[in-house]
């Protein structure tokens, strides 16, 4: 039985018997009416997928039916194939105006209405498919942004909580010299850290969901980019302390910069955790911030594995997922930097990446000088 679903119209039944017959014969469902005041109910009743219909009729000829279809906003995307005596031909062109998709002349030739039936059935219930995927594509995004939304606003918040618990208790400990209180110290410390990091990937998972969703808001005011380093340094403490690694800064203390705090902070926490993650064990981490007329260039620069050609050209491609090759480290690199390259794009600044296996890799994050524009605009 073919799929599809076929009303045909026609005042003379001696056309709706031969019509059902050759249509039934092919395995469509058939529904049939010779009144052309009762299609659009019928329509309605039985959901077809495609309309014969005789032009001819009385009181209501066909196309002035087609019209009420398509007046129809439940109807309107069903296909109409206009059922026309050779004499009336003249008049087909208005047909196909009022929302006529075909023709087929009486009597009619069994192979040309079969070949004709079955492209436009095959064309609508391509279309209900699509329209199908499109909305449960749409229910997919939805229940996406309501579990980044979650993930913002209600995991957020107990994370926050934790953290700044465990931060009270490592105060209340600091004044404690006995040895009894190392191990909770130290226990206290690596559980701040970790919750802190977790309020990182948070973040980052939250970021995400807005640029894919496209409620990404950038909100830039000035402030001090030195502030912003020995922040980022101190989510980054837990990786850093894990593998020994220090975090050389240079940066002017009074440097102010125009932009989107907490993306800036984003990125540098990415990239730092990238560079923690590629670098040998007891290394350096080198963070400098340059100054030129019309941009801000903050470079982070890693002594440890490096990557090859491929993968450094692959790294911001989000239809790859850069590898590290190497037996040290599986869990390769990509996904956060290409949120940090998103981010960044989205906000007007750009990141680039220079990369030697086996001496270490540098990425740049580059920020256009807004500062002095907005400062002329203000006073202005």
């Amino acid at each position: 039985m073919k799929d599809g679903k076929i009303l045909i119209v026609d005042d003379t039944p001696a056309n709706l018997q031969l019509l059902g017959m050759t249509l039934r014969g092919e395995g469509y469902q058939v529904i049939a009416t010779s009144k052309s005041t009762q299609v659009v109910e019928s329509a309605k009743k039985s959901n077809p997928d495609l309309i014969l219909l005789d032009v001819m009729m009385p009181v209501l000829n066909g196309f002035e039916v087609c019209e009420q279809l398509k007046n129809d906003q439940t109807l309107v995307e069903i296909p109409v194939i206009f059922l026309t005596a050779k004499s009336e031909q003249e008049n087909i062109n208005y047909g196909l105006e009022v929302g006529g998709v075909d023709y087929i002349t009486k009597p009619f030739n069994k192979q040309e209405l079969l070949s004709r039936v079955e492209t436009h059935i095959s064309l609508k219930l391509s279309k209900d498919e699509i329209a199908r995927q499109r909305e449960e594509l749409a229910k997919a995004v939805d229940f996406k942004n309501r579990i980044f939304s979650v993930i913002g606003h209600d995991l957020r918040s107990p994370v926050s909580g934790i953290s700044g618990a465990l931060e009270l208790i490592l105060e209340m400990l600091k004044e404690q010299v006995k040895d009894e209180f190392a191990s909770m110290k130290q226990i206290a410390s690596l559980s701040h850290s970790a919750s802190v990091e977790l309020g990182a990937m948070l973040d980052d998972l939250l970021s995400w969901g807005q640029l894919e969703s496209g409620s990404f808001k950038s909100h830039q005011h000035a402030f001090k980019l030195c502030n912003v380093l020995e922040m980022v340094e101190k989510l980054n403490s837990y990786q850093l302390s894990s593998k020994k690694i220090e975090i050389i800064s240079t940066c002017d203390p009074g440097l102010e910069i125009y932009s989107d705090r907490r993306v800036i902070a984003t990125i540098i926490r990415n990239l730092q955790s990238n560079a923690i993650k590629f670098s040998n064990h007891g290394s350096e981490i080198h963070t400098k911030v340059e100054k030129y007329e019309d941009e801000i260039r903050i470079l982070v620069q890693d002594f440890g594995q490096g990557m090859p050609e491929e993968v450094r050209d692959a790294m911001f491609n989000e239809s790859h997922h850069p590898k590290d090759f190497s037996m040290k480290n599986k869990s390769g690199a990509g996904v956060g930097l290409m949120i940090c390259k998103r981010l960044a794009t989205a906000i007007g600044a750009d990141i680039t990446v220079e990369s030697k296996v086996d001496e270490g890799t540098t990425f740049t994050l580059i920020i256009p000088n807004a500062v002095q524009t907005e400062k002329s605009n203000t006073e202005s």
